[in-house]
């Protein structure tokens, strides 16, 4: 084989590993474009899923303890139920706009620690008005009440938290994916 031969194979075999390399290029963005939307469409399912059920359990909430409690106590109840299932509903559409399609990754990210920093200012908020609320109906709760309140809040908390991670998982994928742009 001469040096001509030699060359010519050295650049054939080049531009065919460009190739590769181009392709496990584009195929790495589009793991990590489905990896963000999944966990968009992730975000946006659990906030529907709240900003629904969350009017149901105001009610029933409301109902059990309109029987005891004062009317005072109530409205808060349904106004803690009312502005947690608003702020769910505006993070819902919120993340529900994020077109990763369209969007640069560093929109992505900047729109996802907006809505991740809302859900901790929600979070905030309404746990300013649920313990005073949880600790007014455990004083006017007889004893067998008071073991379900701790029961059901204990689990509430376990439930809630794991939800929480998982939340915060989703948005760090989201805005994860800018530094791996970098």
């Amino acid at each position: 084989m001469d040096p001509e031969e030699m060359k010519s194979k050295w650049n054939e075999i080049n531009s065919r590993l460009e190739n590769i390399e181009a392709t496990n290029a584009r195929m790495l963005q589009h793991i990590k474009f489905d990896k963000v939307k999944s966990a968009q469409e992730r975000l946006a399912q659990q906030y529907k899923r709240f900003c629904t059920i969350l009017p149901m359990l105001g009610i029933c909430c409301t109902f059990n303890a309109s029987r005891f409690m004062p009317i005072g106590i109530i409205i808060a109840f349904i106004a803690f139920f009312c502005i947690a299932a608003v702020t769910d509903y505006y993070l819902w559409q919120g993340i529900k706009s994020i077109d990763t399609a369209t969007m640069g990754v560093a929109e992505v990210a900047a729109k996802a620690r907006l809505y991740r920093r809302r859900h901790h200012q929600a979070q905030i908020l309404l746990a300013a008005i649920i313990i005073p609320l949880v600790t007014a109906l455990f004083i006017y709760a007889n004893d067998y009440s008071r073991m379900g309140i701790i029961a059901g809040g204990t689990i509430g908390v376990a439930i809630g938290l794991a939800v929480y991670f998982n939340m915060m998982r989703s948005y760090k994928t989201m805005i994860a994916a800018e530094a791996d742009d970098l």
